[in-house]
């Protein structure tokens, strides 16, 4: 199961070690999944995650250079899996 520690250093961990810049998706148990921008806060039970709108796939520019991204609270128990891809049909990237 995942849980605070795996969003606190593992995945940081991993991001750090993939060749590339890679994008992050988090799969539920019900088969939604999330591209994720960047983790915001990762609690005892639950991890807050900033995500690309799913209407749109892209993140809500306020001004130059400053990007707003949904967020999005995900209980760990509702985790599937988390992948990383350098697929390119999505040109996404995680902020550790």
């Amino acid at each position: 199961m995942f849980d605070k520690t795996y969003f606190e250093q593992i995945l940081p961990q991993q991001i750090e070690e993939f060749p590339y810049s890679a994008s992050v998706i988090i799969y539920l148990l019900d088969g939604r999944e999330y591209w994720v921008a960047s983790l915001f806060a990762a609690h005892d039970a639950f991890v807050i995650l900033k995500v690309y709108p799913e209407d749109t796939g892209r993140p809500v520019e306020l001004g130059p250079g400053q990007l707003a991204f949904d967020q999005l609270a995900i209980p760990y128990t509702q985790i599937a899996s988390v992948r990383f891809t350098l697929r390119s049909d999505r040109k996404l990237g995680f902020e550790a």
